[in-house]
């Protein structure tokens, strides 16, 4: 809440969702349902990141070293558009995240 401040210093954050099931586990209509469960915090650089991911995000997907600047206009894109978008990638044994470049 305050104007003077570009950035907040500490940050803990959580995040739960209950979902149906994924469509790659072919579950189809048997009952269940996932719960997805996430922690998190803030780190000061890609350096305070665990190695795997600095090597990930180094290697694989550079895009990720740096937050947008701003929001950016076009469609939306969760992880289900994602996986469905290239689910004929993910057939054909492709590691995901694909690189794409910027879309």
């Amino acid at each position: 809440m305050n104007p003077e401040l570009s950035s907040v210093t500490q940050l803990k954050l959580s995040w739960d969702r209950i979902g149906q099931w994924v469509p790659w586990m072919k579950m189809g209509n048997n009952p269940g349902q996932l719960i997805y469960s996430a922690y998190g915090s803030k780190v000061n650089g890609l350096s305070q990141l665990p190695q795997l991911l600095q090597n990930e995000i180094n290697n694989r997907v550079p895009l990720y070293k740096n937050a947008p600047k701003s929001f950016k206009e076009g469609e939306d894109m969760t992880s289900w558009l994602y996986f469905q978008k290239y689910f004929d990638a993910y057939l054909a044994g492709e590691r995901f995240p694909l690189i794409v470049g910027e879309e």
